[in-house]
């Protein structure tokens, strides 16, 4: 089983530098590709860093929010952009965000083996870490492309404390809550979710050295302090919504459940026709190979779908029933996965837009516990045609990696007529 963890997280490595190294190459073709939000995205950041670089400053805000507030702190361009001055290159954010990955990786597979055991970290791994929600983005600068590692981090601070309140877990719980929060707003799922294991007796912390791991990791915010006491400004209040809207409006609450299944799936929403460098070039030359890969594309996007239902059932079995009905999956696993769960739920109905996939991202290493501890209780599957649908469901992460390596626009050097036709 050691060898299994070891082949599945080394795959993910591999598969992990093919897309780094691929939007490495496809760079400096960013600026043709208008009609992709992450391409855009990544060139706003890229602008982001070269002003930073330009003057090194801890500024009280460096950019707002989806819903127009503004996010405060001068954590992420330190992140972002310290690098950049170092090397002198606009593309080595994009090591550090793999770097975070693999830092969480790691992590999670040291709190794992010793929580629920080799054969469940390796059936986490086969579904987390070989996920190609994981895998798209651990490979370009975006800020929800860093929330993997407090994710982890958020885990194993839990996890050490479940029992007594331990100094270090409690300390650097503390400066993990303030610091992803200076990194992207989906941070609200760790601050509820910390809120539930917290009310519930399912962590405990030392206080002071909380208080003191958060009064660290407010170090960055000093700039925005000052500048509210002298009398600027900063949006607090998002400028369009408002807190809550999610339990008023129903559907965003009900896409914020059907997301949750979608993360411990092949779906993320990427291997759309319109996501695609080869299916815009077919529809533009119509050679044969192009056709025949948005065929490919296209199919693959299919099977993402279908895969959904398989982490619904898996979360409805496996998170239904009390931990003392099985020895398997490790009992605080999945306390860990339901108070997530409820969590996410929670957020859903606060954030003040709808959610995408981008906000849930920071959900991805608990909403796969579900799936892993599901497999690992059915193994060995008695039923061949329930065996077939398993592994096509862990097999297919592989290829659909590929797709994305060699057809989506972020990692291709796309032409410009392609790049014109491409929409996202």
């Amino acid at each position: 089983m050691k060898r299994l963890l070891t082949a599945f997280f080394l795959a993910g490595v591999l598969l992990q530098a093919v897309l780094l190294l691929r939007a490495w190459r496809a760079w400096d073709g960013l600026p043709l590709l208008r009609g992709n939000v992450i391409a855009n995205d990544i060139r706003q950041f890229d602008d982001l860093v070269r002003e930073f670089v330009k003057d090194p400053s801890c500024l009280p805000t460096w950019k707002a929010m989806s819903g127009g507030t503004d996010l405060p702190g001068c954590f992420l361009p330190g992140v972002l952009g310290l690098p950049v001055l170092a090397t002198g290159d606009p593309r080595v954010p994009a090591v550090v965000v793999s770097f975070t990955h693999l830092l969480a990786g790691l992590l999670l597979v040291f709190v794992l083996r010793r929580e629920a055991g080799d054969c469940f970290t390796a059936f986490y791994l086969a579904v987390f870490w070989l996920s190609p929600w994981r895998l798209f983005h651990s490979a370009f600068t975006w800020d929800p492309n860093l929330v993997i590692l407090p994710a982890a981090v958020h885990l194993w601070c839990c996890a050490a404390g479940r029992r007594e309140a331990r100094p270090v877990p409690s300390l650097v719980l503390g400066a993990t809550l303030v610091l992803a929060g200076q990194v992207h707003g989906s941070a609200l799922f760790l601050f509820v979710l910390t809120a539930l294991l917290l009310a519930r007796k399912e962590l405990r912390v030392s206080w002071p050295l909380f208080a003191a791991g958060a009064a660290a990791g407010s170090l960055t915010l000093i700039p925005a302090a000052l500048h509210l006491l002298r009398g600027g400004t900063l949006a607090f209040a998002p400028s369009h919504g408002f807190l809550g809207r999610g339990f008023v409006y129903v559907f965003p609450f009900l896409r914020t459940l059907l997301f949750w299944f979608r993360l411990g799936s092949l779906d993320f929403g990427r291997l759309h026709d319109t996501d695609s460098v080869s299916c815009a070039s077919a529809g533009l030359h119509g050679e044969t190979g192009d056709v025949l890969r948005c065929a490919l594309y296209r199919g693959a996007g299919f099977i993402a779908i279908a895969s959904i239902l398989l982490p619904a059932v898996a979360t409805w079995q496996w998170m239904r029933r009390r931990a003392a009905t099985t020895p398997k999956g490790g009992p605080w696993v999945r306390t860990y996965a339901v108070n997530a769960f409820l969590a996410l739920l929670v957020a859903g109905g606060l954030s003040p837009v709808t959610i995408q996939a981008w906000h849930v991202l920071i959900a991805l290493p608990a909403a796969c516990l579900p799936v892993a501890g599901w497999l690992e209780e059915r193994w060995p599957f008695r039923r061949r045609f329930v065996a077939w649908l398993v592994a096509l469901f862990l097999i297919a992460r592989l290829p659909i990696a590929a797709l994305l390596a060699s057809d989506y626009p972020v990692f291709c050097r796309v032409a410009p007529d392609v790049a014109k036709a491409i929409q996202d």
